[in-house]
């Protein structure tokens, strides 16, 4: 507003009206930019009002699981849990488990935000930089160099004005020396075993006095009249040590007789 001398006093308390006027609704407008580094202490957006005490509609969530190598990378999503809402700011930060006292690691900077500088540290922190809707921001993180141990992510989401959500926390990844490799559990089925028992053979050898002589059946219908072919009836087979006994009778039977008619 252009003044001159003469109305310099006017001018001047006009200014400070304007001031007065204008501070508030910045404070209420928030950083549409991003939030400031004032911001990392208490991580609550200064919009006049107080944080939503529900749950998070949002969530930080990680893209390559639970687990990450020391000085390796953690990638993470900040995203509606629904997949409907969208938010239209955030800061995020990663805490030691053990001592949340300040963020450690550092961000790479993202597509869709900016890392700024909290507490003391360089780029250990990611904001917006526009306050159009979004329902999805990817960041890279690395930890310390030499780190191990557990890492927490905490987020504010800011839906609107009046509606934000402060540090909504991350499961915890682990930072470790080596992943475990996964162990494989095979589960045998019980096998049954079925024993057979076999009839006891006999090592005996049988006698042909115990055999049975094969059976000829004659029909006496078929042979009733039939006289011209004679009947020939088998004898089963004698055995040898009968064989050798009538021999001998038969000789000793024969030296007698002639014993005799001499």
């Amino acid at each position: 507003m252009p003044c001159n001398k003469k109305a310099a006093f006017t001018c001047a308390v006009v200014s400070a009206a304007l001031v007065l006027i204008l501070a508030p609704i910045r404070q209420i407008q928030g950083f549409p930019n991003g939030a400031p580094p004032t911001a990392c202490a208490t991580m609550t957006p200064g919009h006049g009002v107080g944080g939503q005490q529900s749950v998070s509609p949002f969530m930080t969530e990680l893209l390559d699981g639970e687990t990450v190598l020391m000085d390796g990378s953690v990638r993470l999503e900040l995203r509606p849990q629904n997949g409907v809402n969208s938010f239209k700011g955030f800061l995020v930060m990663a805490f030691d488990k053990t001592d949340e006292s300040k963020p450690i690691g550092t961000f790479k900077p993202p597509v869709d935000g900016k890392v700024i500088d909290c507490t003391g540290g360089v780029m250990n922190a990611v904001t917006h930089t526009n306050n159009l809707d979004k329902k999805s921001v990817t960041l890279d993180w690395t930890p310390p160099k030499n780190f191990m141990g557990q890492v927490v992510f905490r987020t504010t989401y800011v839906e609107n004005k009046s509606t934000f959500w402060v540090k909504t926390e991350s499961k915890a990844v682990a930072v470790v020396l080596e992943i475990p490799s996964a162990t494989s559990t095979t589960t045998m089925a019980p096998q049954t075993t079925t024993t057979t028992t076999a009839a006891p053979v006999s090592t005996t050898p049988m006698s042909a006095s115990t055999m049975s002589a094969p059976t000829q059946h004659h029909d006496h219908a078929d042979h009733a009249g039939d006289h011209d072919h004679p009947t020939t009836t088998v004898s089963p087979p004698k055995s040898t040590a009968s064989q050798s006994t009538s021999f001998w009778i038969g000789l000793i039977a024969l030296s007698m007789l002639s014993s005799l008619l001499r």
